[in-house]
């Protein structure tokens, strides 16, 4: 038996749907997945690292999964649900329930270090020790008052992490001293960090530093595994949406998104991970597939061919409550209007599909960039006359109005150029001016004192 069992999860966003697709369901098959994976591997702790909801204010329907989980994980025998927030979630919306989420072993990180470090427990010893870290956002980091480093300086960021992590820890052992353990127990307890954040692995190769994962983290800083510190036996990150190892000196994954939240994602294989504490203090991880609920799918071709891709899934969408959702990638010859769309949409109210959004790809793309392009009109072609039609254009206004309207229009822009020309021809009077007077001035040679004549 290993000395502690951890089931690491993050990012699942509930709340959130797919293309207008309200995925309640998706998110309440997962949860009860999920509590019997917990029923069946028997962890110790169940870490939910940050997101839990999509948004800081999140729908009913997405409060009551969320708590009808909580109560449902307590009939395990898992000693403790470890939650912190992350960057979508409101802190404070997850914190007000702390007090009633408590009676069902569930612990809500708390806003600063001293509430962030927790002991789990079972029949009075002390099986854990974690550093329950939600997303730290600016104003969470600082450093002593006389530092060096500019605020802005990304030195500051990562030095300010480090130091949260250290008070954490610190406080950690001030736990561990209040158990009564000794320094050889208390170092004997197995700690994990948590965090949601950014997290830069030793070496470019990393897949966490690619491009490919720059959508997950915009401009957001990030720090190095060095910013936890040490004594760590394993850190579980929240924030990157596709589950992956986190190379350095502490154990550390990202267990990703568990539900396929995006078209671009569909291919990603979700999953939660499952890690055991040896005695040794070494972690084994496994990775646990997640099922999902239904597919996610991107359907590509001319309108012939997402005809009979989405003809090709209605005896699937026939047997299943969990419809097929599809976004649709055109890439045929013929312009895609209106009429284009509606039949595609047809055809996949038919079928049973749920239909995402319809965009153009391959050479239908190329296409309109092109007709798009040569459309444009540079500022030196367009006519006040063009603009002002415009105008009348996008107000709607009636032909029989316009006529008198231009009238104007063309009054006043006369006037303009009257102006113009009035302002022209006296700069070029001044210019003038100012030559003739310059020519009657003596040159630099002139004004030079000339030799007395002889006598």
């Amino acid at each position: 038996m290993p000395k502690l069992r951890i089931l690491h999860t993050a990012d699942w966003h509930l709340g959130r749907d797919l293309a207008g697709v309200d995925r309640t369901q998706d998110f309440e098959r997962f949860l009860a997945w999920l509590t019997d994976e917990v029923r069946t591997r028997r962890p110790d702790v169940l870490l939910v690292a940050g997101d839990v909801f999509n948004t800081s204010m999140p729908s009913n329907a997405a409060q009551k999964l969320y708590y009808d989980f909580v109560r449902k994980i307590a009939e395990t025998d898992v000693a403790a649900v470890i939650v912190t927030a992350g960057n979508h979630d409101s802190a404070y919306f997850l914190g007000a329930a702390r007090g009633l989420l408590e009676g069902f072993r569930c612990v809500v990180s708390g806003e600063g270090p001293e509430d962030q470090a927790v002991l789990v427990k079972r029949g009075g010893r002390v099986l854990a020790a974690v550093a329950a870290v939600p997303y730290l956002r600016e104003g969470d980091v600082t450093l002593p008052a006389g530092t060096a480093l500019d605020m802005d300086d990304p030195a500051y960021w990562r030095a300010g992490v480090r130091r949260h992590y250290d008070r954490v820890a610190a406080q950690i052992d001030h736990l561990l001293q209040a158990e009564g353990l000794d320094d050889a127990a208390a170092a004997a307890v197995p700690r994990i960090a948590m965090g949601h954040l950014f997290v830069t692995g030793e070496g470019s190769a990393d897949k966490a530093v690619s491009e490919a994962m720059s959508h997950y983290v915009g401009s957001l800083r990030h720090i190095g595994l060095d910013a936890f510190g040490p004594g760590w036996a394993y850190a579980a990150l929240g924030h990157v949406h596709e589950a992956q190892r986190i190379r350095g000196s502490v154990p550390a994954w990202y267990s990703g998104a568990p539900l396929t939240l995006r078209f671009a994602d569909r291919n990603e294989e979700p999953r939660i991970l499952e890690i055991d504490i040896t005695e040794e203090g070494a972690a084994e991880i496994r990775s646990v597939p997640v099922p999902q609920p239904r597919r996610i799918l991107s359907l590509s071709g001319d309108e012939d061919a997402l005809t009979d891709a989405l003809d090709a899934l209605k005896d699937e969408a026939a047997v299943t409550t969990m419809k097929p959702v599809a976004e649709l990638v055109y890439t045929g010859a013929d312009p895609a209007g209106p009429a284009l769309i509606d039949r595609l949409q047809r055809r996949a109210d038919q079928t049973g599909v749920l239909l995402g959004p319809i965009r153009l790809g391959g050479d239908a793309a190329r296409r309109a960039a092109e007709v798009e392009e040569s459309e444009r009109i540079s500022l030196e072609e367009i006519t006040p006359e063009q603009v002002f039609r415009t105008v009348l254009d996008a107000r709607g206004v009636e032909e029989d109005v316009r006529a008198p309207l231009f009238a104007r229009f063309s009054e006043a822009l006369l006037e303009v150029e009257r102006d113009r020309e009035a302002e022209a021809e006296e700069v070029a009077k001044l210019l003038k001016k100012n030559a003739d007077e310059g020519k009657e001035q003596p040159s630099a040679e002139e004004e030079k004192p000339q030799p007395a004549a002889e006598a």
